[in-house]
């Protein structure tokens, strides 16, 4: 506790301010070995000749932090001098500081004012009284001087006017968070000083919060405006004519580029799709191991030649140049291709036709641009309106509204990519087609339909209505995928030994029968004649395999960051 905190200003004819402070401490246990003073240079230019004396002893200046030193520093925004003295314990001390002001002192053409904040409130401890004696620069006659007192900005009343050149505020108890102001105005001209920077910001504060609320409204709405007109001049999609839902719907492009242009990203469902659809092709055959808690890849044709590229890289890395191989063998292994994979499904679809630009590049152009104003916020948040401050209230304003501006073009990133003409046209295909899917019964005969389940299987693992679709064909009794084999099978319905050998050992036909001399089980005989259980068979056993992929091909070692992933279908 400060049982008085007493000052003496005196003001220079060059318009510097020379203080001398009085402490009274009180120290309460112990025992304590230093105090601190900090002063604000927000309305200032400048604070030199430091000096501190305690029992008629004369500090030092030193960072040795010995008895009977002190130290001056600063951090840009005020100046701390910290004194260290003997050890004091349960006792009351006295402390005088001496420093000297430069720039503080306010020039108006009605009167030049001393204007300063005696008592700040960022404090921890009460300060029981304090009293501040004014020496003013010259003697002048009671009315050209005005006086007044501010407690936490509002007005307090008035100092005394002890002579014609002499002024004396007092006041007390300020507890903490509480700050106390003096002000004090005598005749202009007698000091010589021209008005500081500071004081034209201070004197513009009311002005420049007007200037920065207006321009953050006309920031906000022309952030808005501007966010829409780019995206309809650059990020929209040509208009095209609307695609009846039928079967005829289906366009012209592979299962993977098909989820690419749906919703213009290359994610896993894409990844996911292209695999079964190059297994429907009769590129690789799957097989079911250890009741489902591994799976065999197989190989069927080495001769890539009629593959697009993206199609042929995931073979490549599925393989690694092997007959055969097993999923877990993937494991914290395949994460790394996939952004290589994407990139070349991005790169196909451009080649295509369907996009101008490849939509991750342009989602990183936005939300890089996006960043780059965050950034910018967040920097003139610390660096900036620090300096502003002092003088005006909403000098955090512009800088907010730049904030979200930088949010806003993170944010539309996600809806720049822009198809081309040919593109708008497949995704009205691929959107009717979709919801043909999602619905055959109502715009198909199912029964009929069922020879094209293997066709249609790629494209709903690719919208992410999977078992929707299988529930509507597994109802027609349809024949389950050949180039998948349930554990129990073996190689049977139709299947011989795949050449080569897996991984982990030999490929065996691991169930009775091996040629092709009866027809493939339905969906549901399969269930029947394997460990499947429920009804929905393909969530059981195929999508056990679909979810165990996801997984397997996000999974990373964890010092890379990264995690287990995992497939979800729709329906």
């Amino acid at each position: 506790m400060v049982e008085r905190r007493d000052g003496n200003v005196t003001i220079e004819q060059d318009g510097d301010l020379r203080f001398v402070e009085t402490w009274a401490v009180r120290f309460d246990g112990g025992p304590f070995r230093f105090a601190f003073r900090d002063i604000p240079l927000d309305r200032l230019t400048g604070i030199s000749d430091w000096s501190v004396r305690a029992n008629g002893q004369q500090y030092q200046n030193s960072d040795s932090a010995m008895q009977g030193t002190f130290l001056v520093a600063g951090d840009g925004g005020s100046e701390r001098i910290t004194w260290y003295f003997p050890p004091a314990t349960n006792e009351t001390r006295v402390f005088e500081l001496s420093y000297t002001v430069e720039g503080a002192l306010r020039i108006y053409e009605d009167g030049d004012q001393f204007f300063w904040k005696y008592i700040e409130a960022d404090r921890e401890y009460t300060i029981n009284n304090a009293r501040v004696v004014v020496n003013l620069p010259g003697s002048f006659a009671a009315d050209e001087i005005l006086t007044r007192t501010y407690i936490n900005v509002e007005d307090a009343g008035f100092g005394e006017e002890v002579d014609s050149s002499t002024v004396l505020f007092t006041g007390g108890p300020f507890p903490p968070g509480t700050e106390w102001e003096v002000r004090v105005q005598f005749p202009h001209g007698v000091v010589d000083a021209e008005p500081q920077f500071w004081q034209r910001l201070a004197d513009s504060g009311p002005l420049l919060d007007l200037v920065a609320l207006g321009g953050s409204v006309l920031l906000f709405l022309g952030s808005i405006v501007g966010l829409y007109f780019t995206w309809y001049s650059v990020g929209r999609d040509p208009t095209v004519s609307k695609v009846a839902v039928s079967a005829e719907a289906r366009p012209n492009v592979a299962p993977g580029l098909t989820g690419v242009i749906l919703d213009e990203r290359a994610d896993l469902k894409d990844i996911l799709a292209t695999l079964i659809d190059l297994a429907r092709r009769g590129y690789l055959r799957i097989q079911e191991r250890d009741r489902r808690e591994d799976f065999l890849y197989i190989r069927e044709h080495e001769d890539t030649t009629g593959l697009m590229h993206y199609e042929a890289l995931l073979l490549n890395r599925v393989f690694g140049g092997r007959d055969s191989r097993y999923l877990s063998n993937l494991k914290e292994k395949f994460y790394n291709s996939i952004p290589d994979l994407q990139s070349a499904m991005y790169r196909e679809a451009v080649e295509q036709g369907y996009f101008p630009r490849n939509p991750q590049s342009v989602r990183y152009q936005y939300g890089g641009c996006g960043f780059a104003l965050l950034v910018a916020a967040g920097a003139s948040l610390f660096f900036v309106v620090p300096f502003f401050a002092g003088f005006m209230n909403l000098s955090f304003l512009p800088i907010v509204i730049l904030g979200l501006l930088g949010v806003g073009l993170i944010g539309f990133s996600g809806i720049m990519p822009r198809k081309t003409r040919k593109g708008a046209i497949a995704g009205a295909q691929i959107q009717a087609f979709k919801r043909y899917l999602e619905q055959i019964e109502r715009y198909d005969n199912v029964a009929q339909a069922r020879e094209r389940f293997e066709e249609y299987l790629p494209y709903a693992i690719a919208f992410g209505i999977e078992k929707r679709v299988v529930r509507q064909f597994e109802a027609v009794q349809t024949p389950a995928p050949l180039w998948y084999v349930p554990y129990g099978y073996g190689y049977g319905y139709g299947y011989g030994t795949a050449a080569g050998s897996a991984e982990h050992g030999s490929i065996g036909d691991a169930g009775g029968g091996g040629g092709g001399g009866f027809a493939p089980p339905s969906l549901d005989t399969a269930c029947r004649w394997c460990v499947w259980r429920g009804l929905d068979r393909m969530s059981s056993g195929l999508f056990s395999m679909l979810n165990e992929t996801a997984s397997t091909f996000t999974s990373a070692p964890a010092s890379s960051g990264g995690g287990g992933g995992g497939f979800s279908g729709g329906g």
